[in-house]
């Protein structure tokens, strides 16, 4: 169901030159974890929605969408001067499977409203300056489409016949 957004919000939003910084907000769930790591691409620590989000130096690859409308796997550069981010992947197995929400949000509106997206980690890297997280979205199997088939056993002649 789309979310319904203030009128507030589509205003800002929607503007040319924007008076007020937009801030991206990432809330990381590791597999099998229950309390989200909330990170901040922003130079102050935020609270939104009594959550708080500590700051962090990040920078994401451009988003796009393929030509049958899917979203392309991008990454994530998260800076590793201190070492943290080495920390939790090692805590939490290289974060794979991790739910990744990325939350756009408007400094003054923060409580008004935000435009959401939650992605995967399907892979990542760790060096002693910066983390890379591969995202996308999982492939539903089960809601795949694939042509019927007749397999016969000519196509196979090492199986010996029944």
């Amino acid at each position: 169901m789309p979310k319904q957004l203030t009128p507030d919000f589509i205003l800002a939003k929607n503007r040319l030159e924007p008076q007020t910084p937009w801030v991206e907000l990432y809330e990381v769930l590791a597999v099998g974890g229950s309390v989200p790591l909330r990170f901040a691409n922003h130079p102050a620590r935020i609270v939104w929605h009594g959550a708080e989000y500590e700051p962090i130096a990040m920078t994401h690859e451009t988003l796009s969408e393929e030509t049958h409308s899917g979203l392309k796997q991008f990454t994530i550069h998260v800076a590793n001067a201190l070492r943290m981010a080495s920390g939790v992947m090692n805590a939490n197995d290289g974060l794979r499977g991790a739910k990744v929400t990325m939350i756009l949000a408007n400094i003054n509106l923060l409580g008004l409203g935000d435009l959401r997206s939650s992605y995967y980690v399907e892979s990542a890297t760790v060096s002693d300056e910066t983390a890379s997280f591969s995202l996308g979205k999982p492939v539903p199997v089960f809601d795949l489409y694939l042509p019927g088939q007749l397999i016969e056993r000519d196509l196979f002649p090492a199986i010996p016949p029944v």
